[in-house]
């Protein structure tokens, strides 16, 4: 008879798997919908997405089932998707809120400023040949 996933170990496993946009672990940000481990080494793994839509959703079922199948003993990864309620996309917000008060938000990046020329002007403007 084959050896059991460890539940830890899988939720382990899922807390490595940062949200692609919001950049924050799935387990933190009441992603996690839920983890059921079946015979065989199956692994059920309920994934609520932000919104409806999501454009990201294959990403992060990719970085699921990636995560979870270097668990010991998992043979088979199935993530099913749901969508939050306002309710659990207002405790996220609250969630963000209070981790970035107190600190300084991450770095964005900067794009470097454009000359008053874009490249595209300077082909027009060319002399002919």
């Amino acid at each position: 008879m084959a050896a059991k996933p460890e539940e830890s170990a899988i939720r382990e496993a899922l807390a490595t798997v940062n949200d692609p946009e919001i950049n924050r672990p799935i387990t933190e940000i009441g992603m996690l919908k839920s983890v059921d481990i079946r015979k065989g080494g199956v692994v059920e793994v309920g994934v609520y997405l932000t919104v409806e839509g999501c454009p990201m959703r294959g990403t992060i079922t990719d970085r699921v089932i990636d995560a979870v199948m270097k668990v010991p003993d998992v043979s088979k990864v199935d993530v099913h998707l749901d969508v939050m309620s306002d309710e659990q996309r207002a405790e996220l917000k609250k969630t963000l809120a209070a981790t970035t008060n107190g600190r300084s938000p991450s770095p964005r990046r900067v794009r470097p400023r454009r000359s008053s020329r874009s490249p595209r002007a300077r082909a027009v403007s060319a002399s002919p040949p």
